[in-house]
């Protein structure tokens, strides 16, 4: 197994969440297109995600099969905190890196849309989303990327696999 380094702009810090428990909080203002993580940890395949041994919402699909993540008795990270947002401030530079999708003022709550990168179809977040956006799905699951308004929204920003997912599907049809 590899394991990969993570990477986290200085100034992020973890606070309560009015979205949902603890959250991924900035004390400076980041730009858009800043980056701001990459993520680390373990390569392995995606079986081992779905049969429950990796930590909660620490996998990113990066291959058919193959995901990166953060096995249970590895330590957490800030980014671990980091909440999901129907219409999210963060969207996917890279496989494993994220970037600011517009301005965030300090003290600013950074979100993510698990579409962007969670590939497991079988895949339903345990809680009611809670983000308040006008666009919010309520539900969040494993197939959202396919949502049209989903894709028109992170048009080009999901993770490189899922883009290339997207585009053999379209090509098929």
């Amino acid at each position: 197994m590899l394991d990969i380094q993570g990477w986290l702009r200085s100034g992020l810090y973890v606070a309560p969440s009015a979205i949902q428990g603890q959250g991924l909080f900035t004390d400076r203002p980041i730009a858009e297109g800043e980056l701001v993580i990459r993520w680390g940890g373990r390569i392995l395949p995606a079986s081992v995600r779905d049969a429950g041994g990796v930590r909660d919402h620490t996998s990113v699909a990066i291959a058919e099969g193959v995901v990166i993540a953060a096995l249970p008795d590895q330590e957490c990270s800030p980014d671990d905190f980091m909440n999901h947002a129907c219409d999210s401030n963060l969207w996917m530079h890279d496989a494993l890196t994220l970037c600011a999708r517009r301005p965030i003022p300090a003290g600013g709550e950074l979100t993510a849309d698990y579409a962007l990168w969670m590939d497991a179809e079988t895949y339903v977040m345990r809680r009611e989303c809670n983000c308040g956006a006008p666009a919010c799905r309520r539900t969040v699951t494993g197939r959202d990327w396919r949502l049209a308004g989903v894709r028109e929204r992170y048009a080009g920003h999901f993770s490189p696999f899922l883009l290339r997912r997207m585009a053999r599907e379209t090509a098929a049809a």
